[in-house]
């Protein structure tokens, strides 16, 4: 039995699609997202609930977050730093902070072709031969054991692209690596030629095929929250306002009022002061606006 297929199989779900445009590899429609007139968030803002221009004929549709500050181990692009179920989220969610960029792309795909293949891994058997894991074994590939021990026994077991993940993480050296949109496309193809080959029979998956369509992102950037520090009476302050370019040492005296914005963050030195009478403002302004 040729078990080169499963091992191709466990990396397909901890990567994504191609970014920068769209495609499918089945002829399947691809989901287009309506991206909003708005696209900068803070940190703690949720992304609002994502519209489908074009909806997809594959029945499941999930989100990848691509994080362009961060290059992929292979080279091939920026990192999927997560797949997100509904495409809600905030930005600190995943460790997105101020001045990134990302995007967002929806993945159209079928969950329950996974789940059959899973079903017919775990659970297949061919007549006086034996069971698909078993075969897997004799091949010097134990697949059902690591599968079974992260709490899949069947393909019911995984209900979205992140369970899925989760579990043939452990077929794809245990993962570690961050991965693009491009080393899924590759994936993707590689799983399926296997699934192709005759010799493998359908009991255990042979001939299955995993489509998949997806769309262009949306962009977005993460800007600094809005801050506003006023200081009306006499103080003394060193404090860290947000963060990065403004920073000061300084008296303030009466009647004297100073203000200072900055795109990310102001920071308030030792020996910083405002006297009685004195007004300080400091705001941090939108690195979006």
């Amino acid at each position: 039995m040729n078990v080169k297929y499963l091992l191709a199989l466990a990396s397909i779900m901890f990567y994504m699609p191609n970014l920068f445009s769209q495609g499918n590899n089945c002829g399947d429609i691809e989901p287009m997202l309506q991206c909003p007139s708005v696209s900068c968030l803070a940190e703690t803002d949720s992304t609002s609930s994502p519209i489908l221009s074009v909806n997809s004929n594959l029945p499941n549709v999930e989100y990848a977050i691509v994080d362009f500050s961060m290059p992929s181990t292979s080279g091939t692009g920026p990192s999927i730093v997560a797949i997100d179920q509904d495409g809600v989220f905030t930005p600190a969610q995943y460790n997105l902070s101020p001045g990134t960029q990302f995007g967002v792309l929806p993945i159209a795909y079928d969950l329950s072709a996974i789940q059959e293949t899973l079903d017919d891994i775990l659970k297949g058997s061919i007549l006086f031969i034996g069971s698909c894991c078993d075969l897997a074994v004799a091949a010097g590939t134990d697949i059902c054991g690591p599968l079974n021990m992260a709490g899949i026994t069947c393909g019911a077991d995984v209900a979205n692209l992140e369970q899925a993940s989760a579990a043939f993480t452990v077929f794809n050296g245990g993962g570690g690596a961050t991965s693009s949109i491009v080393d899924l496309i590759d994936q993707i193809n590689q799983v399926n030629v296997q699934l192709s080959d005759p010799a493998i029979l359908p009991v255990c998956g042979g001939g299955d095929k995993f489509a998949f369509a997806y769309g262009a992102e949306c962009v977005y950037t993460v800007s600094g929250s809005m801050t506003v520090f006023d200081v009306p009476t006499d103080h003394q302050m060193d404090e860290l306002v947000a963060n990065f370019a403004i920073r000061s040492s300084v008296t303030v005296n009466a009647p004297f009022i100073v203000e200072y914005n900055a795109a990310d963050f102001i920071e308030l030195q030792p020996l910083f002061e405002t006297v009685l009478g004195a007004t300080f403002h400091a705001e941090i302004v939108s690195t979006c606006l």
